[in-house]
């Protein structure tokens, strides 16, 4: 199952290793796991290892997922992994300073209004961001590194998407499907080996 199961607000979970969680993905099984009826939960330094998800936030609100480490499970088909962090109905967090390898997506955001994903860095995954159904959120100064793709945003708008950088990923850096009123400046994609 989760390694570790947030239901109240106001919790901090700081400086800690998490490892092997359960490997079903109806389940939805994570490093961390928060439920909606938790509110300005905070996810601080950690390491996540070997996590289906490292952090699924299920309908919170106002939760801040900053500095941690998440590694996926690579023995894993990539589809059949979970995400690094996957946002799924929620609003007002921030997602800001991870290092996120090894998992399907490195940061999935679905359905989720007025999130903030800043500084992460994303290697070794599927897409390194991808949205979809999502508005009002801003993607700044992250870093997607050796994926089959960069940043994938579909189905989105009111997307402010600002100095990103996408560096040798395989088949593109941005794909950009069905994106409307959404300023998209100062983003990167270049090729460093090769």
């Amino acid at each position: 199952g989760d390694v570790l199961r947030i239901a109240a607000g106001n919790v901090t979970v700081r400086d800690l290793t998490l490892r092997r969680s359960g490997n079903d993905l109806t389940a939805m099984n994570a490093g961390i796991f928060i439920e909606r009826t938790a509110r300005d939960v905070v996810i601080s330094g950690n390491r996540i290892e070997d996590s289906l998800f490292g952090v699924y936030l299920d309908g919170a609100a106002n939760v801040r997922v900053e500095r941690n480490v998440i590694r996926g499970m690579r023995e894993m088909r990539v589809a059949d992994r979970g995400d690094g962090i996957h946002l799924w109905n929620d609003t007002g967090c921030t997602i800001e300073g991870n290092d996120i390898a090894g998992s399907r997506d490195g940061i999935y955001v679905y359905v989720s209004s007025h999130n903030t994903i800043t500084r992460n860095v994303v290697h070794d995954v599927r897409y390194g961001v991808h949205y979809m159904y999502s508005q009002y959120n801003l993607l700044q100064d992250n870093v997607s590194r050796g994926n089959l793709a960069g940043y994938a945003l579909m189905s989105s708008d009111h997307l402010q998407v600002i100095g990103n950088t996408a560096e040798d990923d395989d088949s593109y850096g941005f794909l950009l499907n069905y994106i409307s009123h959404s300023e998209i400046a100062g983003n990167q994609v270049r090729r460093i080996n090769g």
